[in-house]
């Protein structure tokens, strides 16, 4: 960590990203401030889970913070020509075919049903029918 020439003032950089703890000052300032947190005007980029390793299919994704995928920023562009999974919904899918090592998975890698979507897979219906506005 590197500090001012006072050792009053640092900087840290970190490799990784504190959802967990951001999120309890987002939820406080929307119920107790009621302000949107993290709205945005256009669709620009995305975070598509990625395979850690060589999964299977059959295998269940661990989603965030797991063994098996982790988040990489894309373009939009980008995500929704490969119909990317985002990396907040990849936890409890199964694979329904095998992906390689460091490969982006999509909406066809897993086993997800526009038409028989699991209860708690809302947010799946939600986004892709937001994907469809953006193509």
């Amino acid at each position: 960590m590197k500090t001012d020439s006072t050792g009053r003032c640092a900087a840290q950089s970190k490799p990784y990203h504190p959802i967990g703890l951001e999120l309890g000052v987002s939820v406080a300032t929307i119920m107790c401030r009621g302000e949107a947190m993290g709205s945005c005007k256009i669709f620009a980029g995305d975070v598509v889970a990625t395979a850690k390793r060589d999964p299977e299919a059959g295998e269940k994704l661990d989603g965030e913070g797991g063994y098996m995928v982790w988040g990489k920023l894309m373009r939009a562009r980008d995500s929704l020509a490969i119909e990317g999974l985002p990396i907040g919904l990849a936890h409890g899918l199964v694979l329904e075919s095998d992906v390689r090592r460091e490969e982006g998975l999509s909406w066809q890698d897993v086993e997800w049903s526009e038409k028989r979507p699991r209860p708690r897979l809302s947010g799946g219906r939600w986004r892709r029918s937001t994907e469809a506005s953006w193509v």
